[in-house]
């Protein structure tokens, strides 16, 4: 024979257990927190390839324009890619890039070189590579082959690489 436990307040019978509304509260409440925390991931990978791509786009702007106009065309890191009064490379990748025509040859970028700057990426992204800078000859040959290394510093295996070859190629 079987026990049932009955309520003295209402006089009904219960089992121990869930109720179905309480079990689709919960399941409703951990799918909200699974929804957000997959959104959080997916931001930040979807920030590094955003900025791989920008990256890639210019590399072959750089490499087109150098063919176009039979010069040196030079794309360099900068942290000062925005700003017009203290125009310069130096600094790292994720802050920035300029894309110009090396007219006078001192791997110097001006104003009225400059063909395209980009404002630096997300604090969260990095990258890394072994070269500050890239020149593109007037015949679309790259001075070095270089790796560029798009990450997040939420998953770094979740990045994305740009090869550049000496071809001029990425």
């Amino acid at each position: 024979m079987k026990n049932i436990n009955i309520s003295c307040a209402t006089g009904r019978a219960y089992d121990r257990g869930f109720t179905f509304i309480e079990l689709v509260v919960t399941l409703a409440v951990i799918s909200i927190v699974m929804l957000i925390a997959v959104a959080n991931i997916n931001t930040g990978r979807s920030e590094a390839l955003n900025g791989a791509r920008e990256f890639k786009t210019a590399l072959s702007y750089a490499r087109s324009e150098s063919l176009n106009r039979s010069r040196t065309v030079v794309v360099c890191a900068s942290s000062t890619a925005m700003d017009n009064d203290s125009l310069a490379c130096g600094g790292s990748w994720h802050q920035g890039w300029l894309v110009f025509v090396d007219e006078d040859g001192n791997d110097a970028p001006a104003v009225s070189e400059l063909l395209r700057r980009h404002a630096g990426l997300s604090n969260s992204v990095s990258v890394t590579a072994a070269a500050t800078s890239v020149e593109f000859s007037s015949r679309g040959f790259s001075s070095s082959a270089v790796d560029f290394r798009f990450c997040t510093s939420e998953d770094a295996s979740a990045g994305r690489t740009i090869s550049l070859a000496a071809s001029g190629r990425a």
